[in-house]
């Protein structure tokens, strides 16, 4: 169910038999009550991730081609609202079509599910099925798509998905470690300059912050780590923000305790990336020295030299290694 597990979405076998194009014109009468769109919107859903399953390239052209993209738009913003069914199914299927297509992110770009998608999740995000699915369809729109990650964050996608990410927080909630993760890696993707002023006001930065000190699983850290990581590289105030939530002992404890037994390398690139932005604001530089951030850094150019695998997983880290020492040495 969640983006880094696969779509693993239950699939109606019934439903999957429908023909398509008696769907769709269903879908497109007007006299159609919000019950029957719900059914209609369940068997989309199971047509789709069955398809994107089994690579059925025929059946996502034919669907795309019967105008499933506008449709879907049209639908959400007349019952998105009023329905949360509806809107949960809006989410899936967003979800199901940018999960391996380039063609359907471009058009649901076009047909206007940014703008769709963060209106609809911001109207319901005390969901935590909505803030879930809603998560993982913002971020597989804006991957490799410059435009549509313009057009989420014109559209508020940045305080929608801060607001949605509390559900990350709570530990204790099933879908906690999910939502962490869709999340941060949406962040990591609208990390720009243009996104900067946005990050730091809407709350981003405390919440990435939280992520990475609260969880302990692996992927909720690690994706947390990255998107802390692209916020540090933007500006002074983004890393100021951060240096004062506490990131900063915990990044250097985070490196510290690398075990490439237990642990990627490239996690360690970010660790040691996310020192290297920190360390350019002289108040992140004397917290990241107190917790003897240069003693790790010089230990993790140890083990480069003691396991050459690590130039092939991480071939960048020995530099990003060199500019953090620099970088602690120049503002601390």
């Amino acid at each position: 169910m969640v983006l880094f597990r696969g779509l693993d979405d239950k699939i109606d076998l019934e439903l999957i038999k429908k023909d398509p194009e008696e769907i769709m014109l269903l879908m497109d009468m007007e006299s159609t009550t919000p019950e029957n769109m719900e059914w209609i919107l369940r068997v989309l859903h199971s047509m789709c991730v069955n398809a994107v399953n089994l690579s059925d390239v025929n059946l996502l052209a034919r669907l795309l081609d019967l105008g499933l993209c506008e449709t879907l738009c049209t639908v959400a913003k007349t019952h998105g609202k009023t329905s949360v069914n509806i809107a949960l199914y809006v989410c899936k299927l967003c979800r199901a079509l940018t999960w391996d297509s380039q063609d359907f992110r471009e058009f649901l770009g076009v047909s206007g599910a940014c703008e769709m998608m963060c209106d609809i999740c911001g109207f319901h995000t005390g969901d935590p099925e909505i803030a879930s699915y809603g998560s993982a369809a913002i971020c597989l729109m804006a991957r490799n798509d410059i435009t549509n990650s313009f057009k989420l964050a014109e559209a508020g996608a940045i305080d929608v998905l801060t607001q949605m990410g509390n559900f990350g927080l709570v530990l204790h909630h099933p879908r906690s470690i999910e939502i962490t993760v869709n999340v941060s890696f949406a962040f990591h993707l609208m990390a720009n300059a243009s996104n900067s002023a946005n990050l730091l006001e809407s709350g981003a930065c405390e919440l990435v912050a939280a992520f990475f000190k609260v969880h302990k699983a692996d992927v909720a850290k690690e994706w947390s780590l990255k998107a802390l990581c692209s916020i540090a590289s933007l500006t002074f105030e983004c890393r100021q923000t951060l240096g004062t939530c506490g990131t900063c002992p915990l990044i250097g404890e985070y490196v510290a305790n690398f075990n490439s037994l237990t642990m990627e390398w490239t996690s360690l690139q970010d660790g040691c990336e996310a020192v290297m932005h920190l360390a350019l604001n002289p108040d992140n530089a004397l917290q990241l020295g107190r917790c003897e951030a240069c003693v790790s850094l010089i230990n993790v150019l140890n083990k480069i030299l003691g396991e050459p695998s690590s130039f092939t997983a991480s071939p960048f880290l020995p530099e990003i290694c060199c500019v953090a020492l620099l970088n602690l040495i120049t503002f601390g």
